[in-house]
């Protein structure tokens, strides 16, 4: 499984900054953050922050907020939309595996779409243990594990026409990376140090969500 280059994902910003702004998967990302009682983080980290939507809504209680990803054309577009009026968001273009961070820096970090995407997760895995501090939580996003093109056709059925190509997308990739069950991911974070791994598929059957402890 080869990794990503931040130039692929500069020619899909348009396309991800739509997947962002549609419904279903925008409530995937209410339903992350509103799971096991995430709340009024102090500092608070996005990473593979994409266009920085779901940043920008969760940056309101923070002192400090941090978007990072691979993409320059996704971080151009995240300060576009973050404007002058959010003074305590920042959008950094960096590696997931390698960040410009100190440790323990951050008590809440989440990265929707972005682990199951990694060649080696627990790379990346790791490097998110190092900047987070003791007691924080993580909470991520993934394509729930059953997901595939044909099951994200059946899916894409009940959207509206401009929002099928996004979802079938999702499935797509998804059926080319790596399918985590909640053993493997609940494996995976305590293998680098977690602790109260938890995990479900969301409502709509079409994510699997998971939250953590450092």
């Amino acid at each position: 499984m080869r990794k990503f280059t931040a130039e692929e994902f500069d020619e899909k910003t348009a396309f991800f900054d739509a997947m962002a702004c549609s419904p279903w998967f925008y409530n995937l990302q209410e339903e992350l953050w509103h799971w096991n009682g995430f709340s009024n983080p102090v500092n608070l980290l996005d990473v593979g922050c994409g266009t920085g939507r779901l940043l920008i809504r969760k940056s309101a209680s923070a002192q400090k907020a941090v978007g990072i990803d691979l993409s320059a054309g996704m971080v151009q577009a995240a300060e576009e939309l973050a404007g002058p009026r959010n003074k305590n968001v920042q959008f950094l273009q960096g590696d997931a595996e390698s960040m410009p961070f100190q440790d323990r820096e951050f008590d809440t970090v989440m990265c929707t779409c972005v682990l199951f995407l990694m060649p080696d997760p627990s790379k990346m895995v790791r490097e998110i243990y190092r900047v987070l501090r003791p007691g924080g939580h993580l909470a991520l996003l993934n394509p729930a594990p059953y997901l595939t093109k044909a099951a994200a056709e059946k899916a894409a059925e009940t959207l509206p026409p401009q929002e099928r190509p996004m979802l079938i997308q999702w499935g797509r990739v998804a059926e080319k990376r790596h399918r985590f069950s909640e053993k493997a991911m609940e494996e995976l974070l305590q293998k680098e140090g977690f602790l109260k791994v938890d995990s479900c598929i969301s409502e709509s059957g079409l994510g699997m969500l998971t939250t953590a402890v450092k």
